[in-house]
């Protein structure tokens, strides 16, 4: 698939891939911060935002879209940076084409299945309740954002969460609202979405330099994953960010940027 894309900036290129949910808008403002020194492309992955819709929606088929991307851009090589989904679509394609990533950096995320591990059972649960809750928004029989809002709250308490979500709800060409998001498929790719992305036990580790970052009160990144982690990545380092959880690009990202460029400056 032929992925929409933005790019800011010049220089040594870095490609950013957003989360569930999310969309190359989301880490806009952490995109024109880098820009002053890199060139910055900014995806939307399949499924999401301006890039197409499909059925398929696996790490397998987005890897493949990236490599689409690089080749389209003529990145022969660059820096990769992916948060959540993201994380994982930038391990998996790292793992499959690791002469095409510079440095890998993996925002708040951890490569294996969430089922499986008993710290990951919130983050199930909380995306089940997402999916849930969308599933049943009408977007396009709604009037305004307000009566949007008002309906998510019944199931999501969260203002900052439903403000999120709804990004993903826009205007079409004939005023009413739409999805850019594919609900349904998202909602039943979504085991395998929390599902592991690179081959534990017999697998060749990735030797690329990889940041690992996590939010200080998110539960995505936890010890006992960060010590199996050596089994699958030669050269690794984590970073904390303070007063952040999942959503750190956005809650800290001054602190964020701040360690990534510390890494870049470290490789370079």
């Amino acid at each position: 698939m032929k992925l929409f894309a933005r790019e800011l900036g010049q220089g040594s290129p870095i490609v950013i891939l957003h989360g569930l949910y999310g969309s190359s808008d989301s880490w806009f403002t952490v995109g024109r911060m880098l820009a002053k020194k890199y060139r910055v492309i900014l995806v939307d992955l399949r499924n999401h935002g301006k890039s197409s819709f499909s059925p398929l929606h696996t790490y397998e088929v987005m890897s493949n879209d990236l490599l689409e991307l690089f080749n389209r851009f003529n990145l022969s090589e660059a820096r990769l940076v992916g948060h959540s989904m993201g994380g994982k679509v930038a391990m998996h394609f790292t793992y499959q084409n690791p002469t095409r990533v510079a440095s890998l950096v993996v925002v708040d995320i951890l490569p294996y299945n969430y089922f499986n591990q008993e710290q990951g059972v919130g983050e199930v649960k909380q995306h089940a309740k997402i999916i849930s809750s969308l599933l049943v928004l009408n977007p396009e029989q709604a009037e305004s954002r307000d009566e949007l809002d008002k309906k998510l709250a019944k199931t999501l308490p969260n203002k900052a969460l439903r403000r999120f979500l709804l990004k993903n709800v826009k205007r079409n060409d004939v005023g009413r609202f739409e999805w850019q998001l594919n609900v349904p498929v998202i909602g039943k790719s979504i085991e395998q979405l929390m599902g592991a992305v690179l081959p534990v036990g017999g697998a060749v580790p990735i030797t690329v330099n990889t940041l690992f970052i996590k939010g200080q009160n998110s539960s995505y990144v936890f010890n006992e994953g960060i010590s199996q982690l050596k089994q699958l990545f030669m050269n690794f380092e984590v970073k904390t960010i303070p007063n952040a959880g999942h959503w750190l690009h956005t809650e800290n990202p001054e602190a964020m940027i701040k360690e990534m460029l510390q890494f870049w400056n470290f490789q370079s």
